[in-house]
């Protein structure tokens, strides 16, 4: 009775899921192949608790605080900002508002952009040079 809606729910969901990936991994592939690199601003980094659900029965899932890592960056290309945000589990703690990041653009439409990341995975996070504070003198 209720096997062909069912089985038309399934189908569908399947084929979201695999246009979904196919538009990933051809946006991936034309970054590579025709993306500009450029410099992007970190405006800031902050953190968060957050709660996810971790494994556990449908009738009692189980609940586990995490940190998660924010970095907020913004990309200028011909005097138009793009702003966009990289969220992690992992610490993203080492990059301080003002550093700047290499991201890959499409030249044609900017909005669309990727964080370049090295061999490791890592993102490559330069720092800005910042003035250091001199120490106040004593009157001595």
């Amino acid at each position: 009775m209720f096997r062909k809606p069912i089985r038309i729910l399934v189908a569908a969901l399947l084929a979201a899921l695999a246009a979904g990936l196919l538009y990933a991994y051809l946006v991936s592939d034309r970054l590579t192949r025709e993306g500009v690199e450029a410099r992007a601003v970190v405006t800031r980094v902050y953190t968060r608790e957050e709660t996810r659900t971790r494994r556990g029965t449908a009738r009692r899932p189980r609940y586990e605080k995490v940190t998660v890592h924010y970095l907020d960056y913004r990309l200028t290309v011909d005097g138009r900002d793009y702003d966009d945000r990289i969220r992690r589990y992992g610490n993203l703690m080492t990059a301080r508002a003002g550093d700047s990041l290499l991201v890959r653009y499409l030249p044609d439409n900017p909005a669309v952009h990727r964080i370049v990341r090295d061999a490791e995975g890592d993102y490559r996070i330069t720092r800005t040079v910042r003035a250091r504070r001199a120490a106040p003198r004593s009157g001595r």
